[in-house]
């Protein structure tokens, strides 16, 4: 055996049996070479025998492979001296195992070099124990990986002694686990070099005891990182020595997080110095116990920056006493915040000095207390700037006394806020000098409250200038009392604005001096109100110009009373506006002059209202020419009474235009008398609309002239009726134009008689509409002569209705012309008698329309002579129907040409009766059509006999369907030609049965042509027979179907010879039957081309037998296809030949399947060639077995395909050997499984370099085990691709430490998912660079929780983007600290999301800046909380611009104070969107100053609710227009206090919509005055509710206007009370409508006085509904005037008592 150990090769090494190795001898174990020791395998090294294995040399033991070691026993680990122990190679020894490693004796591990020693892995050093570690030097110790040092149980680690340790590199210190830190002894520790404790890294520390902490010398302290440092908890903190904490440097001082600051106590503290104290972070010096704050001196805070100072936490401020507030630098208190100040108490604020006071912020004067204000001595207050006034709250200046304000020069005074001005007390108002007043803006002025106005004096109102009058509101106005309005100078007074001006109160009016009323501008007169006016006395209006006049509104024309009005000049009457004329009431015209009247030029006369136009008396009308009447508006010229109508003139009528003509009522019309008629001109009776000229009276028809009636328009000629047309002598009638007989309707012209109808001539008929013509009865129709019928249009003749045309005689029908006849509709040609279609002369047959033939029925045509029949033309017959083709008799067919029949359209042709068709002789049949043809049904053409069908051509036979064809009779198809068996189409053919084809002759077959053969179906080819197929060629075969092959019987089949079977296409072939396929013999199967062959389907290919497989040439073989050769069965592949399967081509190898590469021997995969091998796909791959697998050569390895490489499995992969692994190449390895390389070892791992790694799949790396992955190098994992670093899984990603995480580059940390990241430990977050932070995606920055942010320090958060800051979760800025956000610059703070910035806790919201406030974005601001919103100042919300005070959100506002919504500037409110509005609270509206509610939108306005409304004071009403009022809501408006309507003035009524008017409470109507009522317009006074006007007073009632009386509504008019009604004036009585008189009850109509009914018109008497008549006493009846007697209606005296009766009665007696 020795002798031929060494001629094996390596692979018979490998295929060596266990039991043949054991069997080895001494010898024959020491005859291997290094080479064959090499390729022993694990299990094969541990089948040696002890002794034999002690033969291997110290060159053997080296060649052994990392695999083969695992195999190695303790026995025969034991029996390696020490010797042969350094031959163990590194690699051999990295691959031992722990248990391997620890049954090394201690003289074995002694004799390891220190390179055999740094090959160790963590896992075999694990199994050293405390006697090998004791044998160890430092240096030994030192050359130890980190990895195996790791791998030290904490056990072994105590047994190393301080020598040992101190000799560690700070990469091995640094590696050391937590575990092994915390097990450290005090020797261990004091071993530690000040260089090795550098290296403790932050996880190390946080293991690290406060007892072993605490025995740390000031030299290990000092030499801590400032990592090691911030990690150190409270408890730690408080172990170290006064000593230590001396030594800590200021590094790490500003390390020290704010929980372990806690744990210092005062007398650490005291150590420290200013700038330790300064080192501190702002967070930890907010961590500070407030008796730790309280320690420290002046001298230690002097090094405190601002930004530190506002970092303090109120409770620290709280405690900051006088002497530290003093030591305190103007620098350091400009970083105090709000909140700061509001716990600063009040003794320490007095305490500082003036600079220090004049150093505070307006942030932080801004949230000054009264009390705090009040606390401030004199020479702060006069230490504050102006700036820092500015800033003052109003609440903080009610603090100030009146000797502050007394020192406040005027710039101190102006630089005050609105709010802050207005909170001023009255005492120090009035304490003002002139000089202080004279400062202030017009700004400040208009802020100014009532009260504050009102105690001015006289000298300090004198001393306003005219811009701080000018800028005085209404409400202050109103304020200032009549006597300082009488006060004011002529320059003040015209100052005054227009609002101010027409807020005067009539007091205040009649208190200025005539001077003062005549130093009022035009502008100021046009703002006086109606009550203003009506305050004014005669004199006080002539002093007005004409264009002051003219600029009186339309709303203050109503105040001037009708006593003053008609004292006026007529230039001031004539100067009055066309808006203002519009406004006059009837009252006020009744009152003017008839020269007033006079003076009025036409434009004003236009102006006149309808309601004032009934004022007009007949005197004032006797004034008008005919250009003032025609300047009336329409509708106030139909306005006036028919009574002053009448006393019109023609000439004064004549002016009248179209509009004002059109505009007259019917009533006026019906009145009108011959002599006003008959001075209307031709175009005011052509602007009669058809209504008026309806109304006109029968004798006002008969007085038209002959012109007057021509003049009349279409449309009013289309309106009369026919009692007027009956009343028009002949000459009247004749002047009628056609066109006006064109609009004659249809029931005027019923109404014409038959002389009437006599009279119209044929031209006059003509014109009529057709609409007339059928109203004609048929009488009438009878009536008409031929010459009549013959004028008659086509238009008139299609409107002849049936029954008209029906009547119609013989004589009447000659009449018709051949047009007429050709008109006739289908309908009235129906309608026409039989008699009357017989009566038709042959020409008027001719000309009936196809659709009035298409019309005739059967009987129709019956009646028709030969004659008539025989003068159809051929249009005519094609439109014949089929029900009227049955009509026509055979002997009408007998005179048919062949021409006539062809013209028949194919339905009528298929409607004759098998018998007509039966008469047809061949010629007619010649003539036929093809689609006639076509239309023959099956019972038609099976009638036809053999001498028929002979006539028939082969364009005709090519025509018959497959139905017409199935419908011949066998005789008749055997009676077919050649040629037309030819003819007979292709889908004919196709429907030809078995019998069919049965019937015809050999002959007739052999005729067929290819194309009729391709047709024939498979029914109808088994009616060939075997004498039919031998007349067949190869050609004729190869046209048939697929279909019509297949359905051929297995003896015809057989029956066929080789050279017709080679004819058979593709396509015929694949459609041959398995049973077809079976009666083939061996000589047609020879007979098969290649490319027959190659069509066979793997269906025929399995009905072969094996003996047909196994006869097949290579030629044939190689021709099927591979689909076929898939489907090949394991019988029929081991019935092949090695020269078939060796003729088997690539693309047929692979289609094999993984159960035919089994079926398939080990020799016969020896012959596929590296291309077949290639071909192998990866689903067949897996049926080579381990054994195929093992004998492939390297070639045939390197030859299989990527694909088929990615699915081999962990067994065939374990079989591959070395060489067979190394011939794999990058192209293969990227395509290895998951599942596959789950089975490499580490050795095989190690063999791997960074370029191999990089090409692995993502799935195939995150397949590794986290040991298998903690075992690559640095060197390997540079290698990995971004994709496989993104595949990496979170358990391998947590097994990355500090070291390894600083080796990876930024593009590679980029590739981290965010899962990934959340995986990092918090000790390599920390120990990230600046160069890596920024390439962390935001996905992964978004998955950091908040104590993954809390690890990271200040100075990371400097290198992140803004991207990365927004994509800060909001769970992880809660770890966020206040010195963090300190950081962030405004961009930053705009970066972050707005569910971030939400969860942002209010410390550190409220640690913004106002710089870093200025940088939220819109979305940011709608996210705030309203927990954030209460923590900012007056400063922070006075730095928001307008869009980010637009984006607040309604509970945003809601949750603010009313302090800091009144500090809004007038901009900020504006800005305010709607929906806030909508929220806020009355409390909130009550704290808006007057300007600001002056600057609300509409929409704001609009916007606020019920509740909020109640909050307006009433001088805010006076900042409201009209337009303003209108926009809010019903509900708004109702809420509105007594108060505040009252406040409001006539002209901001004006702008109350219908809706809001008839909202207003009953209370709030009660409360209006009369100039308030006054200026109500009528729609207003209409949008009235019945319950309003029941509260409405009397006095209120009384002012209405005439108008206003006229506007009400019906309902509400009916709500009148008898004491209203009493109280109301005749004018008022006379103004209501006949509409509102029939809305008074019996009560109402009781309470009305004698005069009251006078003034009742006919219509008012006889609107008194029947229910309320009872309300009118027997005097009152005794007094009605004769028409209003005459007025009563019978339902009214139905109704009436039998008093009323008597009276009635009485009343007509006295007439």
């Amino acid at each position: 055996m020795t002798s031929i150990i060494s001629s094996l090769s390596i692979s018979q090494i490998r295929s060596l049996s266990t039991a043949t190795i054991a069997n080895f001898t001494s010898d024959d174990v020491a005859a291997l070479s290094t080479a064959q020791v090499a390729a022993l395998s694990s299990s094969q090294i541990g089948a040696l025998q002890t002794d034999d294995f002690d033969s291997l040399s110290t060159s053997q033991l080296g060649a052994l492979s990392s695999v083969a070691v695992r195999g190695l026993t303790i026995d025969q680990l034991a029996v390696i001296d020490s010797a042969k122990m350094v031959g163990l190679s590194s690699r051999t020894l990295g691959a031992l195992s722990s248990a391997q490693v620890n049954a090394l004796s201690s003289e074995q591990f002694d004799a390891l070099s220190t390179a055999q020693l740094t090959a160790l892995g963590s896992l075999a050093l694990a199994g050293l124990e405390a006697a090998d570690i004791e044998t160890l030097t430092s240096a030994e110790l030192s050359v130890l990986s980190t990895r195996a040092l790791a791998g030290l149980s904490s056990a072994s680690f105590a047994a190393l002694d301080s020598d040992q340790i101190s000799g560690l590199t700070t990469a091995q210190i640094a590696s050391l686990s937590t575990t092994v830190i915390a097990n450290l002894t005090t020797a261990q520790i004091d071993g530690l070099t000040p260089t090795q404790v550098s290296a403790l890294t932050s996880r190390q520390m946080t293991a690290l005891s406060s007892a072993n902490l605490a025995s740390f010398t000031t030299d290990q302290i000092a030499t801590l990182s400032s990592r090691a440092v911030a990690v150190l908890s409270s408890t730690q903190v408080a172990a170290l020595s006064t000593d230590q904490v001396d030594v800590l440097s200021t590094g790490q001082l500003a390390a020290l997080s704010s929980a372990a600051v806690k744990g210092l106590g005062s007398d650490d503290i005291d150590t420290l110095s200013s700038d330790g104290v300064a080192a501190l972070s702002s967070r930890s010096l907010a961590a500070l116990s407030t008796e730790a704050f309280a320690s420290l001196d002046s001298a230690q805070m002097v090094g405190l920056t601002a930004a530190k100072i506002g970092a303090l936490t109120t409770a620290q401020i709280a405690t900051l006493s006088s002497a530290q507030a003093d030591g305190l630098t103007t620098a350091q208190l400009v970083g105090l915040t709000s909140a700061q100040m509001r716990a600063l108490s009040t003794d320490t604020l007095a305490s500082l000095s003036t600079e220090q006071v004049a150093s505070l912020s307006t942030r932080v004067i801004s949230v000054l207390t009264s009390e705090k204000v009040a606390a401030l001595g004199s020479d702060q207050v006069a230490a504050l700037t102006t700036t820092q006034l500015a800033s003052l709250s109003s609440a903080a200046v009610k603090g100030l006394a009146t000797e502050d304000v007394a020192t406040f020069d005027s710039a101190d005074l102006a630089s005050l806020n609105s709010r802050s001005l207005a909170a001023l007390s009255t005492d120090n108002v009035a304490a003002l000098t002139s000089a202080q007043l004279t400062a202030l803006s017009g700004i400040q002025i208009g802020a100014l409250t009532t009260a504050q106005v009102a105690v001015l004096d006289s000298d300090q109102i004198d001393g306003l200038s005219t811009s701080q009058v000018a800028a005085l509101t209404s409400s202050q106005v109103i304020a200032l009392g009549t006597d300082n309005v009488a006060s004011l100078s002529t320059e003040q007074v015209a100052a005054l604005s227009s609002r101010a001006v027409a807020a005067l109160t009539t007091a205040q009016l009649e208190a200025m001096s005539t001077d003062q009323i005549q130093a009022l501008s035009s502008a100021q007169i046009a703002a006086l109100t109606s009550s203003d006016l009506a305050a004014l006395s005669s004199a006080d209006l002539g002093t007005f110009s004409t264009e002051e006049f003219a600029s009186l509104s339309s709303a203050a024309i109503r105040g001037i009373t009708s006593a003053v009005i008609g004292n006026l000049s007529t230039d001031l009457i004539a100067s009055i506006n066309t808006r203002a004329v519009a406004a006059l009431d009837s009252t006020q015209i009744a009152a003017m002059t008839s020269t007033q009247i006079a003076a009025l030029s036409t434009g004003q006369l236009a102006a006149i209202n309808s309601a004032a136009a009934r004022a007009l008396e007949t005197e004032d009308l006797a004034t008008f020419d005919s250009a003032d009447l025609a300047a009336l508006q329409s509708r106030s010229l139909a306005a006036l009474s028919s009574d002053k109508f009448a006393t019109l003139t023609s000439g004064q009528l004549v002016g009248l235009t179209s509009s004002q003509i059109a505009a007259l009522s019917t009533a006026i019309i019906g009145s009108l008398d011959s002599d006003q008629l008959d001075g209307f001109t031709s175009d005011q009776i052509g602007a009669l609309s058809s209504q008026q000229v309806a109304a006109l009276s029968t004798d006002a028809v008969a007085s038209l002239s002959t012109d007057q009636l021509a003049a009349i328009s279409t449309r009013a000629t289309a309106s009369l009726k026919s009692d007027q047309l009956n009343v028009l002598d002949s000459a009247q009638f004749a002047a009628l134009s056609t066109g006006q007989l064109a609009t004659l309707t249809s029931s005027a012209i019923r109404g014409l008689n038959s002389d009437a109808i006599g009279t119209l001539s044929s031209a006059e008929i003509a014109v009529l509409s057709s609409r007339a013509i059928g109203a004609l009865s048929t009488d009438n129709i009878a009536l008409l002569d031929s010459a009549q019928i013959s004028g008659l249009t086509s238009a008139q003749l299609g409107a002849l209705t049936t029954a008209q045309v029906g009547v119609l005689d013989s004589d009447q029908l000659d009449g018709l012309s051949t047009d007429l006849v050709a008109l006739l509709s289908s309908s009235q040609v129906r309608a026409l008698s039989t008699d009357a279609l017989a009566s038709f002369t042959t020409d008027q047959v001719v000309a009936l329309s196809s659709r009035a033939i298409a019309a005739l029925g059967s009987d129709a045509i019956a009646a028709l002579s030969s004659d008539q029949v025989g003068v159809l033309t051929t249009g005519q017959l094609a439109a014949l129907s089929s029900a009227a083709v049955a009509g026509l008799a055979t002997e009408d067919l007998d005179g048919f040409a062949s021409a006539d029949l062809a013209a028949l359209n194919s339905r009528a042709l298929a409607a004759l009766s098998t018998a007509n068709i039966a008469s047809l002789d061949s010629a007619q049949l010649s003539g036929l059509t093809t689609s006639q043809m076509a239309a023959l049904t099956t019972a038609q053409v099976a009638t036809l006999v053999s001498d028929q069908i002979d006539g028939l051509t082969s364009a005709l036979v090519a025509m018959l369907s497959s139905s017409q064809v199935r419908a011949l009779t066998t005789d008749a198809l055997a009676s077919l030609s050649s040629d037309q068996v030819a003819a007979i189409n292709t889908r004919a053919v196709a429907a030809l049965g078995s019998d069919a084809v049965a019937a015809l002759s050999s002959d007739q077959v052999a005729v067929l042509t290819t194309g009729q053969l391709a047709a024939l179906s498979s029914a109808a080819v088994a009616g060939l027979s075997s004498a039919d197929l031998d007349g067949l060629d190869s050609a004729d075969l190869a046209v048939m179907n697929s279909r019509a092959i297949a359905a051929l019987s297995t003896d015809n089949i057989a029956s066929l010879d080789s050279l017709q079977l080679s004819g058979l296409t593709t396509a015929q072939v694949a459609s041959l039957t398995t049973a077809q396929l079976g009666v083939l013999t061996s000589a047609q199967i020879d007979g098969l081309t290649a490319t027959q062959t190659g069509v066979l389907t793997s269906q025929q290919i399995v009905a072969l037998s094996t003996d047909n497989i196994a006869s097949l040439s290579t030629e044939q073989v190689a021709s099927l296809n591979s689909r076929a050769v898939g489907a090949l069965t394991a019988d029929q592949l081991a019935a092949m030949s090695t020269a078939q399967v060796e003729a088997l081509t690539s693309s047929q190898i692979s289609s094999l399947s993984s159960a035919d590469l089994a079926a398939l021997s080990s020799d016969d995969i020896a012959t596929f060639s590296t291309d077949e091998i290639a071909v192998i796909s990866s689903a067949a791959i897996s049926g080579l077995s381990a054994d195929a697998v093992a004998g492939l050569d390297t070639d045939q390895v390197a030859a299989i395909s990527s694909r088929a490489v990615g699915s081999l499995t962990s067994a065939q992969i374990s079989a591959l050997d070395t060489a067979q692994f190394a011939a794999l190449s990058t192209a293969q390895l990227s395509q290895l499984s998951s599942a596959a390389v789950a089975g490499l070892g580490t050795d095989d791992l190690a063999t791997i370099d960074s370029a191999e790694l990089g090409v692995l799949q993502t799935r195939a790396i995150a397949a590794l085990s986290t040991d298998n992955f903690a075992a690559l190098g640095s060197a390997q994992l540079a290698g990995l691709t971004t994709a496989q670093v993104a595949a990496l899984t979170t358990a391998q990603v947590a097994t990355l430490d500090s070291a390894t995480i600083a080796g990876l580059n930024s593009g590679q940390l980029a590739a981290l998912k965010s899962t990934q990241i959340a995986a990092l430990s918090t000790e390599s977050l920390a120990a990230l660079t600046s160069d890596q932070l920024p390439g962390i995606a935001t996905a992964g920055i978004a998955s950091l929780t908040s104590d993954k942010i809390a690890a990271m320090t200040s100075s990371q958060f400097d290198f992140l983007s803004t991207a990365q800051l927004a994509a800060i979760s909001s769970a992880g800025i809660a770890g966020l600290a206040t010195e963090d956000v300190a950081t962030f610059a405004p961009t930053d703070v705009a970066a972050l999301n707005s569910r971030a910035l939400a969860a942002m806790s209010t410390e550190n919201f409220a640690a913004l800046t106002s710089t870093q406030l200025a940088g939220l974005t819109t979305a940011q601001v709608a996210a705030v909380t309203t927990a954030q919103i209460g923590v900012l100042t007056t400063d922070d919300i006075d730095g928001f611009d307008t869009a980010q005070v637009g984006a607040l959100t309604s509970a945003q506002v809601a949750a603010m104070s009313t302090a800091n919504l009144a500090s809004f500037s007038t901009e900020q409110i504006a800005a305010l969107g709607t929906r806030v509005f909508a929220s806020l609270t009355s409390d909130q509206v009550t704290a808006l100053t007057s300007a600001q509610i002056g600057v609300l939108s509409t929409g704001q306005l609009a916007a606020l609710s019920t509740g909020a409304i109640a909050g307006l004071q009433t001088e805010d009403m006076a900042t409201f227009d009209s337009s303003e009022l209108a926009l809010l809501s019903t509900r708004t408006i109702a809420a509105l206090s007594t108060e505040n309507l009252g406040a409001l003035t006539s002209a901001q009524l004006t702008g109350l919509t219908g809706a809001q008017v008839a909202a207003l409470t009953s209370a709030q109507v009660g409360s209006l005055t009369s100039a308030q009522i006054d200026g109500f317009s009528t729609a207003q006074i209409g949008a009235l509710t019945s319950a309003q006007v029941q509260n409405l007073s009397t006095d209120g009632l009384v002012s209405f206007s005439t108008e206003q009386v006229a506007a009400l509504g019906s309902r509400a008019v009916g709500s009148l009370t008898t004491d209203q009604l009493v109280a109301m004036t005749s004018d008022q009585i006379e103004a209501l409508t006949s509409a509102q008189v029939a809305a008074l009850n019996s009560a109402a109509i009781s309470a009305l006085s004698s005069e009251d009914l006078d003034t009742f018109s006919t219509d008012d008497i006889a609107a008194i509904t029947t229910a309320a008549i009872a309300g009118l006493s027997t005097s009152d009846i005794s007094e009605l005037e004769t028409d209003q007697l005459q007025a009563i209606t019978t339902a009214q005296i139905q109704a009436m008592n039998s008093d009323q009766v008597t009276a009635i009665i009485a009343a007509y007696q006295a007439i």
